[in-house]
């Protein structure tokens, strides 16, 4: 159930109570995003089978259109270029669209997975059945980062530039799935883009990791957004969302799924502290344009000292419908490393409203935890967004 503290903290404040040992993580993550490979699956057969009202569509194949794809240009070219190769095409799974159904809330959740550690079938059914909310929800979209996709479809590669150590976790279940898989099994429509491929196969199926959104609702316009690089190629994801309410007024609304870089490239390292992932926003928001309605949600990785990361202040003042949330850590690593890295932010304008923020209570596997918000598309919406009471 998400977290029934009342306290409230001014997002900026975050990390405020991690800043003492801020610096002394740094080469801590600096190993965690370059190298350090957690504990692997073990080998096994993967099969996609597409359900004959399915459409699962690689994104960019010869036979459909790409993805638009926006991203940087000049020096960063020639850094993008080996992880470029190393990944498969980007990927929408689409459900027959039902007849039309008025929805005044929609539920928005971010939640970095950790490559599989995540165990998104358990969540989605808590969320479902309402052990997170304190009541059913019916509409929902999950903003997710560091999902994988394993096929035949990805290049074969050798190790070099491009080639990230694998990350192979594994969700409480001991049932390692994908996300194409996961879409298929709770009937989720799903876009995902690879950022990057996550390590060599080493017997088993080729896999990249990356960014993903998975909605109840139609996803529409899928795009990629290419981040100016760092330390590894991020790749945010982005689909319009739209439909109509009780009212039967239509609305529509943008959603985004980033992951900025935990550090700099070798030759600027002290810009890990902040600088880096400041221009990572900077070239995501520039991308976006902000024309419409906007809903982000990720893992913004602003583990240092607050005076450094200009990362997040930047954003909320692109995204100032942005609520007041706690100050509650979503990342634990190691028992002592608690910070407060994934955040939901909201660009709306009337009569759009968001609602309540809140981390849930568990990480269901990742080590990161879920940050579920509400999104309330009609102006006297009802008020569905009452926390849970905590359980006995």
């Amino acid at each position: 159930m998400m977290n029934p503290k009342k306290e409230r903290s001014n997002p900026l404040e975050m990390n405020r109570s991690s800043a003492p040992v801020a610096l002394g993580l740094l080469s801590l993550l600096v190993l965690v995003s370059s190298s350090c490979a957690l504990r692997t699956a073990g080998d096994g057969d993967f099969e996609f089978a597409v359900q004959p009202d399915v459409s699962a569509t690689l994104l960019g194949s010869a036979d459909t259109p790409a993805v638009h794809m926006v991203g940087p240009e000049g020096r960063d070219e020639s850094h993008l270029t080996p992880w470029r190769d190393a990944v498969g095409a980007p990927v929408k799974v689409r459900y027959p669209e039902a007849p039309v159904t008025p929805v005044d809330s929609l539920l928005v959740v971010t939640w970095n997975v950790h490559v599989g550690g995540g165990d998104i079938l358990r969540f989605v059914t808590d969320l479902r059945s309402g052990r997170i909310t304190g009541e059913p929800v019916d509409d929902f979209l999950l903003l997710l980062q560091e999902v994988h996709r394993a096929g035949m479809d990805i290049p074969t590669t050798s190790d070099g530039d491009g080639v990230p150590a694998r990350i192979g976790s594994v969700p409480p279940s001991g049932e390692r799935i994908d996300i194409v898989e996961v879409s298929r099994r709770l009937e989720l429509n799903l876009v995902y883009v690879p950022s990057m491929r996550n390590g060599l196969a080493n017997g088993g199926l080729p896999e990249d990791r990356g960014n993903a959104i998975l909605s109840t609702l139609p996803l529409k316009d899928p795009a990629a957004i290419e981040l100016p690089f760092e330390s590894q190629r991020r790749v945010s994801t982005v689909a319009r969302v739209e439909g109509v309410d009780s009212l039967g007024s239509p609305w529509r609304f943008k959603a985004v799924s980033v992951h900025l870089d935990t550090r700099a490239r070798w030759s600027r390292l002290l810009d890990s502290l902040g600088p880096a992932r400041l221009r990572q926003a900077r070239g995501l928001v520039e991308a976006l344009t902000l024309q419409e309605p906007t809903v982000l949600g990720g893992d913004l990785n602003t583990w240092s000292l607050p005076p450094l990361e200009g990362a997040l202040p930047y954003l909320l003042k692109r995204f100032p419908e942005t609520p007041r949330t706690q100050s509650d850590p979503t990342f634990q690593a190691a028992r002592i490393i608690r910070l407060q890295l994934d955040h939901l932010l909201y660009r709306l304008p009337d009569p759009y409203r968001a609602g309540r923020v809140e981390r849930a209570d568990s990480r269901y596997g990742s080590d990161h935890f879920p940050v579920v918000g509400w999104l309330h598309l009609r102006a006297d919406a009802p008020q569905t967004d009452r926390r849970a009471a905590p359980s006995s």
